[in-house]
């Protein structure tokens, strides 16, 4: 992979390969991603490490000669865990959290410990985890739900509201309207309702 991301010459030599190479990064990384989160071993894992530290940055910086090899191994898969738990609440329209230094988070509850895992966007990502007071004024995710792949009940009647859009959009499309002219509508409609809701 590496020199297909490097040389330009090789891609051009044999883009086939390098592009096998990509795609299959993205799915081991998805793999990766879906497996963190289908069992209780990482969560065990990271309850067990927050006790001693309770705020950690996998950037890199935080290793020291302290750490066992599993330790350094289970920082760098914060990022996979990170994702997962993105992939479950896209799926349920849950939308992440904003901070004001560029960065997004998701609160997340097991074995009645909070979490804040996030991501911090800059040059380049670094990937976070910070232990909170379950709130229940806040939006937490219960890790359980995730782990079951557990919908929410909203997030199938979306699904059903969205299916109906995109069938009203190709019928549209299928009367002669192009697709353009249908989403600059939508965008406009979108933004009067935001404003109104304001």
């Amino acid at each position: 992979m590496e020199n297909c991301k490097d040389d330009k010459n090789t891609f051009n030599k044999d883009p086939k390969k390098c592009l096998d190479e990509v795609i299959k990064k993205i799915n081991d990384q998805t793999q990766k991603e879906e497996e963190i989160v289908s069992n209780s071993i990482y969560i065990n894992w990271l309850e067990s490490f927050t006790e001693k530290y309770p705020t950690f940055i996998s950037d890199g910086k935080f290793y020291s000669d302290e750490f066992t090899k599993d330790e350094d191994v289970n920082i760098d898969n914060l990022k996979y865990f990170f994702y997962g738990i993105d992939n479950y609440a896209r799926k349920n329209y849950i939308c992440p959290l904003q901070s004001n230094d560029y960065s997004y988070y998701y609160n997340i509850k097991a074995n009645n410990k909070g979490y804040e895992i996030g991501v911090l966007i800059g040059q380049g990502s670094k990937y976070y985890c910070k232990c909170v007071k379950i709130d229940e004024k806040l939006n937490f995710i219960d890790f359980n739900d995730i782990i079951n792949s557990k919908r929410n009940l909203d997030s199938e009647d979306i699904d059903k509201y969205l299916e109906d859009i995109a069938y009203k959009v190709l019928e549209l499309n299928k009367k002669g309207i192009p697709l353009k002219d249908i989403f600059e509508s939508t965008y406009n409609i979108t933004m009067q309702t935001k404003k109104l809701t304001r």
